[in-house]
């Protein structure tokens, strides 16, 4: 084992076994040969916002809660304007 462990750390671990007829290549892809980077991210382009906050702050409750369901968000008038407008402008 400790003869093992001296290979593995001086970069001995590329010797083919003595013992036996088949590469150990065959069967084993070594540490070395794979690649640790960090997968690719796919950029996914955001659509341009179609209406500022401060827009939607110049707004009435009723007018958002209109816009709100023509893009299918149903809004609660109910609730402080200020959470209206956070509200539809992240479903916007």
């Amino acid at each position: 084992m400790f003869k093992w462990l001296k290979d593995i750390f001086t970069g001995n671990i590329h010797k083919e076994p003595e013992c036996c007829d088949t590469k150990l290549s065959d069967h084993v892809t070594h540490w070395s040969n794979k690649t640790f980077a960090a997968p690719t991210m796919k950029t996914v382009k955001k659509t341009p916002k179609s209406h500022t906050k401060a827009q939607l702050s110049k707004m009435t409750k009723k007018q958002m809660e209109e816009l709100g369901r023509k893009h299918g968000i149903e809004l609660d008038r109910r609730l402080v304007k200020s959470k209206l407008v956070s509200q539809l402008h992240k479903a916007l």
